[in-house]
């Protein structure tokens, strides 16, 4: 399926990333996008409507075999929260459940050491890393 998928967002206008090769997005006028994520067998999309957002849906529904899970509340880890003010991304469900595998639910909480009056600054005077 991944594959017919790629085909499908290469002839229906949409944008391989070059970063992030799973990341397609589609330029629909001045204002309106979409942005769709593969993982696997998992698709996740956004778009700046919900018009745009809804044709994608039933498109993908007609032309492959899909199911419609709703909102997205976890993917690879992460907790997705929608609200009316944003969206907001945390790890506490994979938090609780490290420590729950790790018998450690009702330890003592400690804090992290770190050097209280230490600034942080782009440059710091270090050669730069090697990306590659």
């Amino acid at each position: 399926m991944v594959l017919q998928n790629r085909l499908y967002f290469q002839e229906n206008g949409f944008e391989r990333s070059n970063n992030e090769p799973t990341l397609y997005v589609k330029q629909e006028g001045k204002n309106d996008f979409l942005v769709v994520c593969l993982y696997v067998d998992d698709m996740i999309y956004m778009g700046s409507s919900e018009s745009i957002a809804t044709e994608f849906k039933d498109c993908m529904m007609k032309n492959f075999e899909t199911s419609d899970l709703g909102l997205l509340h976890y993917f690879l880890g992460l907790e997705v929260k929608q609200e009316i003010d944003g969206i907001f991304l945390s790890q506490r469900k994979y938090a609780t459940d490290l420590l729950k595998k790790f018998t450690m639910v009702n330890c003592k909480a400690a804090a992290t050491p770190m050097n209280i009056n230490e600034k942080l600054c782009r440059d710091d005077g270090s050669e730069m890393t090697n990306a590659t």
